[in-house]
């Protein structure tokens, strides 16, 4: 599984796809991975933890 090798502290992204009027979006989070719980990805960004559910968001390599 992909989010077993993501390690608290170190730099992660996080993409998450939409659905708009002309077709699908995607919108892409770059942050400090602080964890995660069942439910939700913690990511730290701009000094801010952030909580984004694990439903829509997926680790993404660059």
């Amino acid at each position: 599984m992909v989010a077993a090798a993501i390690r608290p502290g170190s730099k992660t992204s996080l993409v998450r796809w939409y659905p708009t009027g002309d077709g699908w979006r995607t919108e892409l989070l770059t942050g400090i991975y602080r964890g995660r719980s069942s439910d939700v990805w913690k990511i730290e960004i701009a000094n801010e933890e952030r909580h984004l559910p694990r439903a829509d968001w997926h680790p993404c390599t660059l």
